[in-house]
C-alpha cells in the first residue's frame, strides 16, 4: 500500500506525507444516501485506510489485499473540467505498473 501511496502522490503531485492513515470505525462523511452509506460503513470498518483531501480532490483506499486496494472514495470539487478523469488514469496506470487490482465501491452521490 505504502509503495502505490508513494508512485500515486509522485504522478499527483503531492508529498505522501500528506495522506492521513488509520482505522475506519465511524460512519462515511459523504453525501450518500442512508442505506449506501450504511453499506459502506459496515464494507469499510476496521479496515485501514490512506486518504488525502486537497483543495481540488479527495480520495480514500484501503488495503483488501497484498494485491487489491478499494477506492472508496473520490471526490472533485469541480467537476465537468477533466480532473476526476486524470486522477483516475493516474491510479489505474500506477496500479498497473505495481501489479495491483483496483476495487471501487460505487455509490450515488445525493444532491445537498
Amino acid at each position: 500500500m505504502q509503495k502505490f501511496i508513494d508512485v500515486l502522490s509522485s504522478k499527483l503531485g503531492v508529498n505522501s506525507s500528506d495522506w492521513d492513515s488509520g482505522i475506519a470505525r465511524q460512519s462515511v462523511n459523504v453525501p450518500v444516501d442512508e442505506k449506501m452509506k450504511k453499506h459502506y460503513t459496515d464494507v469499510m470498518r476496521d479496515k485501514v485506510v490512506f486518504d488525502i483531501c486537497t483543495g481540488s480532490y479527495c480520495l480514500q483506499f484501503s488495503q483488501d489485499s497484498n494485491t487489491t486496494l478499494e477506492l472508496g472514495i473520490i471526490e472533485v470539487f469541480e467537476p465537468g473540467k477533466g480532473l476526476g478523469t486524470e486522477i483516475m488514469n493516474h491510479i489505474l496506470d500506477v496500479a498497473d505498473e505495481l501489479g495491483i487490482t483496483i476495487k471501487t465501491i460505487p455509490a450515488p452521490i445525493v444532491a445537498e
